[in-house]
Parts: C-alpha cells; structure tokens; sequence
C-alpha cells in the first residue's frame, strides 16, 4: 500500500488508523519521502481521530521522519520555525504543538541555533524563552540564550517569574548539562522554578557538585527565596569558613572551579564586590590565569571588570588602603575582620576601605589610650580629653598624608584629606551662657565639622561632648562613671547634638562610647540612676569614638547646622566650650 501515492485523501474518508501506521511503518521503501503529504496525513489524522488512534499514526508518522530526516530535515524544520516566528500558518498548529507532534525536532541543534539567533536580535521575548527550552541545542547556544537574556533584564523579571528562571534552568540543563558550568547554572535557575525538575536533575550530579550550589546560594546567588541571613553580614570567621567550604568541596576539579568563579563573577551584587573577589581568589591556583585571561574577553563587562581586578590580586597589584588597614590591626581577630570587611559604604566619602581606616585607625588610638586612663584616673577629664584628641589628631594626619601619597603613586586624580585640630580655652569658661534658654554650656568638648569637596562648602556642623572620666572611691567595688542629669538636660536642650563621652577602659570591644545626652535622659526616665553610668551600660547605649566620628560626625548624621551653636562653636568670651576641636575632612584635587 503507497499511502503517498494516494495523494488527497477524499473528505472524511473511513479508514483504520491502525491500517495506516502499519502501512507507514511497514511499506518504509516503497513510500516517497514528501513533507506536504506527510503533515497532510497528521493534520487528518488530528481532524478525525482522537486519543490513542491520533498517538499511534502520530507516531508512525514521526518515525518515518526521522528514518527519513535527511531527505525532509529542511522542511520540517522550516515548518517549525515558521511557527516559532509566529508566522500564518493554515492549521492553525502553534509551535509547542508541532513539537509535540513532530519530537524528532526536540533534538535539532540546528532548529536550535535559527531559534538562537531569533531570540538574540532584539529584545529577547518571554514567549520564545519559555519555547527555546523545548529544543535541545548546544553549550554555545544555551550560552548565548542566557548571556542575551540576562544582558537585557535590567528589570528582574527572570527572578521575579518562576516560569521564566524554570524555562532558563531547563534550556541550561538539556543544553548544557553535560557541563560542570551547566550543572550549577541549571541547579540554581530550575530551583527557582519547579521543585521537581530539580530533584529529578539533582539524582545524576555528583554530591560535591551539589554542595557547590548550596553554598553558591547561601551566598546569595540567584537565591530563590528570602533567607533569614545574608553571609556578607556575618563575621569574619563565618566568611571564612563558608571560603574554606567551598574550595573544599570544589576540590581538584578545575572545570568546576571555574564555573564557581564565572558564576560568581556574573551574578554577585555589586554591593558585596569584595566579597566575591575574595571568595574567587581562594579558589584560584597557579594554572587559573589562563582561564582569568579569558573571562577579561567575557561578553559581559561586569565580569571583565571583576575578573581584571582578581588578575591585578594575583599578580601582587596592591590594593594599598587594605594594606594600611592591615598594619594598623593589632589584634588577630581585628586582622580578620579588617582584612576581609566587605561591608558597604557608609558615607558620602563613597570608600569604604577609607572609612574603614579612618574608623580604626581613631578606634585603635582610643584603645590604647583607653588603657592608660584607670592608672591615672584621678586626673580630670580636661587631661585626658587634651591627650586623647591629640593623639588622634596625629594618627589622622598621617592617614592623610599617606592618602595623597598613595593617590600620586597610582595616578589618581584626587584624594581626601582628613585635618583635625584643637585648642583649649579656660576653665572658668566652660560655665558661661549656653544657647536656647540653657544655664551652662555643660560642655567640655565642641566639635565643629567641616566638609569640603574641590574647595566648595558643603555643610558646616557642630556636636557638642559632656566628658567624664572612670572613677572608683574607696568604698565602691566596681568602676563608674559619676553623670550629672542637670547638666544632660543643659545639653539636651540646646541641641540634639549633644553627647556624653565616657572617658576609660574598652569594654565589649567599645573604646570611649560617644552616647546622646538625650537617650541618656529617657533612660533616666525609664527608671536607671541619674547620677552613675557603669562601663558595660556605657558600651551597650554608645558607640566607639572612632565608628562615631566616621559615621555621625564626618558622615553628617549628626550635628547641629543652627548658626547660634556654630558661633558658640567658633568662640566667644565666655561661652566657648574646655576644647574645641575643629575637623576638615576635604576632598582635594592632586597638583602634579
């Protein structure tokens, strides 16, 4: 029976289905390879059958295509591909179901590849995502999919869309799978998606393979739902051990690493960039630099940029302020948590390893001399606040003076510099009239602050200290801090920026709490005494002098613009404070 040469089957003819996919598998030589007729047997077949007849002669139908697949190839793929463009077609059989009809197409790397390059032109399309992952095609072509895809979604919607990471994670999967980087791209997008297209994919991957892409979420690489924990906040040490975990696990198997590292490198926040690059240089061994070499080509320039920078790590290109941030560490647990703080800027400076040394280096001179305090406590605070303050001062003026060094030694184009001084004023005073109704000034430190960017003014502010020193009578067991309400309320109500400085030893790692005046008053009003502060309570309301003068002071989240408190500030008879202290923190432009 030469079904084919049959040509136009009469209207609802009757006929067995089961005659016609035995003649079709059966007459296989004496039948004509001819598309137009074979699609005109499945559009009939669909028309007047129904369940298991349409599958059988489907089927028939299906093998001779692909038992003839040179001969028909490029019309059936035509025929596909006309309807992946959404072109009219007359029966009105949409793409997935002309897959479905036709599977032998489900495996085209060439079909694949004209969808690709479809889908790559413009603008990539949801519709032909979710229709590119019925097609499998090659590593290259998943690739350039998810390379294109992700170029283009500056909105999120692959994460937002469960259909849209799942249609990714399968493209990756059955494209690309047979790869280490197609296993951790397709595990972590199909886990956006469907559960059970992971635990089916997760059964064939190796148990370290797995454990890379755990760790990779945690992370928080394409994480797929909200975590209760970031790892970039955690400790030192946490970090550390999640690095050890990973290198650990990827162990010896070089392709993998790599894809950690490109993984990395693509998806890691902006804001967590260190992080990742520190992260990637644990992996890294002596053969990774060809491999780096070749991420510097990468179509993304995010992971150009990133993969440059870990190229300039290995080949001993300093990043110098992290190398000060290390020499100023004088503990081993500091030297951790310095060297590898990823945390985000936190001031207008808009560098976070310069806030980070200002902070420590200012923290670090409050510690030392924190020691010294109780041995010579009954000196008054006028003492230790002048030794204190100039002690600072010298340490930030060497921060900046090697700031510009460093700048002109990498040909930078401006640096910042941080200039502190102070002088003291009688004794007698610091009782003169405060401002807004207030008796006394009650304070013994003013801080004005200034800011400056290429010479332009940009804000000018004033907090305002009440000092007081650790002290213990002969009597008492334990080290307090002896605080006078009268003089709070003074300071409270002249500004919001008033503040009481605890002069002694660190305590829970604070060294000198800076507490508002303010909340020291709710809390007296809460029920804690009025006239003793101890040291842990201290530590607990305060922040250490140099956080605080980082992120409130020179970061502008404190301070009193009000021009009353700025003259009192600047001087007068009788109303300035025991020590002005006057802050310039200016960003300057180098002459060469």
């Amino acid at each position: 029976m030469n079904l084919f040469e049959i040509g136009i089957i009469e209207e609802e003819p009757i006929f067995d289905p089961h005659q016609i996919a035995a003649a079709i598998s059966e007459d296989v030589a004496a039948i004509k390879p001819d598309w137009d007729k074979l699609h005109s047997v499945s559009t009939l077949v669909h028309r007047l059958c129904e369940g298991d007849d349409v599958a059988l002669v489907q089927k028939a139908l299906n093998d001779f295509l692909e038992r003839n697949w040179e001969a028909l190839a490029v019309q059936a793929r035509k025929y596909a591909f006309d309807r992946f463009q959404q072109k009219h077609s007359a029966d009105r059989v949409g793409f997935d179901e002309a897959l479905d009809r036709w599977q032998v197409l489900t495996n085209d790397p060439i079909l694949h590849r004209q969808m690709v390059e479809k889908f790559t032109e413009g603008k990539p399309s949801n519709r032909e995502l979710n229709q590119l992952k019925l097609v499998r095609g090659t590593f290259e072509t998943a690739r350039a999919v998810l390379e294109h895809a992700w170029k283009y979604d500056l909105e999120g919607e692959l994460l937002k869309h469960q259909s849209l990471s799942g249609a990714m994670g399968a493209i990756l999967r059955d494209s690309a799978g047979h790869t280490r980087w197609g296993q951790l791209q397709a595990l972590l997008w199909l886990k956006r998606g469907d559960a059970d297209e992971v635990s089916a994919f997760e059964r064939g991957l190796g148990q370290h393979v797995l454990e890379v892409a755990e760790l990779l979420d945690e992370f928080g690489i394409l994480r797929q739902r909200s975590a209760h924990y970031q790892l970039s906040y955690l400790s030192p040490q946490s970090r550390e051990s999640w690095r050890r975990q990973l290198r650990r696990a990827v162990g010896g198997d070089i392709e993998l690493r790599n894809a950690v590292v490109e993984l990395l490198f693509l998806y890691g926040e902006a804001g967590n960039d260190r992080e990742v690059l520190f992260a990637a240089a644990r992996l890294q061994g002596p053969e990774s630099e060809p491999y780096l070499n070749q991420l510097r080509r990468h179509s993304d320039r995010f992971v150009r940029r990133r993969a440059t920078a870990l190229l300039d790590l290995m080949s001993s290109v300093p990043d110098i302020i992290e190398q000060e941030l290390l020499k100023s560490a004088t503990r081993e647990d500091e030297l951790s948590r310095r060297s590898v703080r990823p945390r985000p800027t936190r001031t207008w400076i808009g560098d976070d390893r310069i806030e980070n040394l200002i902070e420590q280096t200012v923290n670090d001179v409050a510690r030392k001399y924190s020691n010294d305090i109780s041995p010579t406590r009954s000196s008054g605070e006028e003492t230790h606040v002048a030794i204190l303050f100039d002690r600072i001062s010298q340490a930030l003026a060497i921060v900046s003076s090697r700031l510009e060094e460093l700048a002109r030694q990498h040909d930078e184009y401006e640096y910042l510099r941080i200039h502190l001084t102070h002088r003291i004023v009688g004794k007698t005073e610091e009782g003169g009239p405060g401002t807004d109704g207030a008796k006394r000034l009650s304070t013994d430190i003013c801080i004005l602050f200034t800011g400056r960017d290429r010479e332009k003014l940009f804000a000018q502010r004033v907090s305002l200290l009440q000092a007081k020193r650790i002290t213990r009578d002969v009597d008492q067991a334990s080290d307090r801090y002896s605080i006078d309400r009268s003089q709070l309320e003074d300071l409270a109500r002249q500004t919001m920026a008033g503040f009481l400085a605890t002069l002694g030893p660190c305590h829970a790692d604070v060294s000198i709490p800076i507490i508002p005046a303010r909340l020291m008053l709710d809390m007296i009003e809460r029920g804690e005494p009025s006239t003793v502060l101890y040291p842990g309570r201290a530590a607990e309301l305060g922040k250490s002098i140099g956080t605080w003068l980082l992120e409130d002071v020179i970061g502008l989240w404190t301070g009193d613009w009000n021009n009353n408190v700025i003259d009192v500030a600047k001087g007068g008879v009788f109303r300035r404070p025991y020590m002005l202290v006057e802050i310039v923190a200016e960003r300057l432009q180098l002459n060469n």
